[in-house]
């Protein structure tokens, strides 16, 4: 992986000397960078960690992957997992804004990078973006490896910092 720009804004990714800390203030976009990259990242090495091939479960990407901590593309609040060309792999991944007007990298909740990270295979295996019958399992993902450290007071909230996405996980299933 890599940090990328996608188009707007060009924003570019932090540096550090070779064996200095990346110490970032959280309302900094070098702060979001550092977050975008290691989590995606985290998640890559988390699946692969599990027995799923890398070869296999993204046999249409080309790595590195783009990682873009600004991406403005879509939107002031939004993330993206983008597909290749030929819609057949991942071509990366774009971040934003947490919420309107904050600063706040919205990379910054492994959640939501869950989330993209999950489209990411999509286009590698259905070549779509979704499913046929339901969004994507990233919320699903997202919930499970964040459940066991939450300390939100209502833990069926699915991005409970980023109030401009209201998604729950505590609906009937049988009312769609």
């Amino acid at each position: 992986m890599y940090l990328g720009e996608q188009p707007d804004p060009a924003i570019a990714p932090p540096t550090q000397p070779v064996e200095t800390n990346f110490i970032y203030d959280a309302d900094t976009d070098n702060f979001s960078a550092v977050n975008a990259y290691h989590h995606v990242d985290q998640s890559i090495r988390l699946v692969v960690d599990y027995g799923f091939p890398l070869s296999t479960i993204f046999d249409g990407t080309t790595f590195p992957v783009k990682v873009d901590h600004r991406d403005a593309s879509k939107g002031e609040v939004q993330a993206l997992g983008y597909g290749n060309a030929t819609h057949t792999g991942s071509d990366g991944f774009g971040f934003n804004l947490a919420k309107s007007g904050c600063p706040v990298g919205i990379a910054t909740d492994f959640r939501v990078v869950w989330h993209e990270f999950c489209h990411a295979l999509l286009w590698d295996q259905v070549e779509g973006l979704n499913f046929g019958f339901a969004h994507s399992a990233g919320d699903s993902l997202g919930v499970i490896l964040s459940d066991w450290a939450t300390q939100f007071p209502d833990r069926f909230v699915t991005f409970p910092f980023i109030t401009d996405i209201d998604r729950r996980h505590d609906r009937d299933v049988t009312a769609g």
